[in-house]
């Protein structure tokens, strides 16, 4: 009787145990200050490509932004209204989170509803929690962008294509060291020749004001365009798409395109202080 009742307890003392870190991460969450810039990530996905995460990490530190990164179930744990007043931006990356429960979107929309501001990156939100890709992506409707076609284009829906920016002067806001451009608009692989980049044909699901896109996806003998960077709004909060995988860009040591993209996000759009 008295074995199995210290079996028992141990039993009790190990789930708290394993609560417990959970309970202090979602407590510190909540209670973060107004300058830390979240990345959210799916734990399953990120032990696959840990250097997704720190690239984005190694981008944020050396723009000296306060940044954390937390589990996708952790932060729907959080209301995001209280999120909102505390996290100014959060960062909804490639690679590492495109499995997500359906319900992220809903947390998003409530996240944005309340002030918060948000970073999508190319693949984010396109496969269901099993690995499946999804007929939409949960973040279509905040960017009015179907960010995922695979059930559509099949392998097709992963593709190359050059990225054109509407003119020089939409390209300038973005600050892009000129080197790395041809004629102030399409990205350089060197010696004037455009660089292909690995991008997904998206759809677009609502008429998005021009003003919002700043550069195309442009596919050799193909007519239509798909959009590639986009700066839109949605309820109170700003939203950046990139169609570019920014996060595996950045590991494999081409970091140019998450610094100018970021640094105009979070300093000339939504004057987000640094350390």
């Amino acid at each position: 009787m008295r074995r199995n009742l210290i079996i028992a307890l141990a039993l009790i003392a190990a789930l708290v145990a394993f609560a417990m870190p959970k309970l202090y991460d979602i407590q510190k969450l909540a209670g973060k200050s107004t300058r830390e810039i979240l990345i959210v990530y799916n734990a399953d996905e990120l032990r696959r490509a840990p250097e997704v995460l720190k690239a984005y990490q190694s981008v944020l530190g050396k723009e000296k932004f306060a940044n954390d990164a937390v589990e996708v179930y952790k932060l729907l744990n959080i209301d995001p209204a209280a999120i909102a007043t505390r996290v100014p931006v959060i960062i909804l990356p490639d690679l590492i989170l495109q499995k997500a429960p359906d319900h992220l979107g809903e947390w998003t929309r409530s996240y944005l509803d309340n002030g918060g501001n948000i970073a999508i990156i190319h693949d984010a939100g396109t496969k269901h929690p099993q690995g499946t890709f999804l007929t939409e992506g949960i973040f279509a409707d905040i960017i009015g962008i179907n960010n995922i076609t695979h059930k559509k284009e099949g392998e097709k829906a992963l593709t190359y294509g050059q990225i054109e920016f509407l003119s020089p002067k939409h390209q300038a806001v973005f600050d892009f060291p000129p080197e790395k451009l041809i004629g102030g608009k399409t990205f350089s692989a060197g010696n004037d020749k455009p660089q292909d980049m690995a991008v997904h044909r998206n759809e677009v699901l609502k008429e998005i004001p021009l003003s919002a896109i700043y550069a195309y996806v442009i596919q050799e003998g193909e007519t239509e365009k798909q959009p590639a960077i986009v700066l839109t709004t949605y309820g109170k909060g700003q939203v950046l798409y990139v169609n570019m995988p920014l996060g595996q860009f950045t590991a494999a040591g081409d970091n140019f395109l998450a610094h100018s993209l970021f640094h105009t996000f979070l300093v000339k759009i939504l004057n987000v202080k640094t350390d």
